[in-house]
């Protein structure tokens, strides 16, 4: 007789962009492949999840929701912390604030 361990994942997840600008960047959903919590769009441990193409209109609204697939969550782990980034070269001109630091984890449950 065997053991079954049922290992819980994210699913049904969305990402949800509220902004004012008119011109938004080209923005990574991403985390770090060794669990780490510095993501950096040019470190080979970053894995990049979603990217949202720049758009020179905003966001109809000032919101737009990206779903994410299931199968994005299939080899990340609960509990890995993951960010909204923008190119380096944007960084400097743009401030990204969590409206929900709490969903910056994969849930654990």
């Amino acid at each position: 007789s065997g053991v079954f361990k049922k290992t819980l994942k994210a699913k049904n997840c969305k990402l949800v962009i509220e902004t004012e600008a008119e011109y938004t960047p080209t923005l990574y959903l991403a985390y770090n492949k060794n669990g780490g919590t510095n993501i950096e769009l040019d470190e080979p441990a970053t894995i990049k999840i979603r990217m949202i193409p720049s758009s020179d209109t905003g966001f109809l609204g000032g919101h737009q929701e990206f779903p994410l697939d299931n199968a994005i969550w299939e080899n990340v782990a609960a509990g890995t912390v993951i960010k909204l980034l923008p190119s380096k070269k944007d960084a400097k001109y743009f401030e990204i604030r969590p409206a929900r630091p709490d969903s910056l984890r994969v849930p654990q449950k």
